[in-house]
């Protein structure tokens, strides 16, 4: 009775063995995308419309301005801000950079700040950092 089942046992895995080896497997072929990639022209800025004073109404005194100045050389300074010294700009595609350095409660800090820009008919500075939007106007 032993070698009855061992011999079935046998003659199974054989048969299981046999019906796996002629199995052929089904190549797998990759599909590939192809992404292209578009950049958008970046219009050259004409930096001289930049340069001079931009300012705003100070919104804690009404009847005063405040903003900063860009010069020529890349330099910058602030008007009627304190605690805000502008001290540098420059352009890099379609956004305007202001080096700057807060002074306040005896600290300071230097950063630099980093703006999508947009002048409007040469008078209006629209400058927007992600929720923030400021609007100057040129004197």
């Amino acid at each position: 009775m032993k070698l009855t089942k061992m011999t079935l046992a046998i003659a199974f895995m054989a048969i299981t063995f046999a019906s796996c080896k002629d199995q052929k497997e089904t190549p797998v072929t990759e599909e590939t995308t192809t992404t292209e990639v578009v950049e958008q022209p970046v219009t050259p800025v004409d930096t001289k419309v930049l340069v001079g004073s931009w300012t705003q109404p100070n919104p804690i005194n009404d009847k005063e301005v405040q903003g900063f100045e860009l010069k020529e050389d890349g330099t910058a300074a602030s008007i009627n801000m304190a605690t805000l010294k502008t001290n540098k700009w420059w352009v890099e595609g379609d956004k305007l950079f202001l080096a700057q350095e807060s002074i306040g409660n005896g600290t300071s800090s230097v950063d630099t700040v980093s703006y999508q820009f947009q002048v409007v008919d040469g008078a209006t500075l629209n400058l927007v950092n992600g929720e923030l939007k400021d609007t100057f106007t040129k004197k």
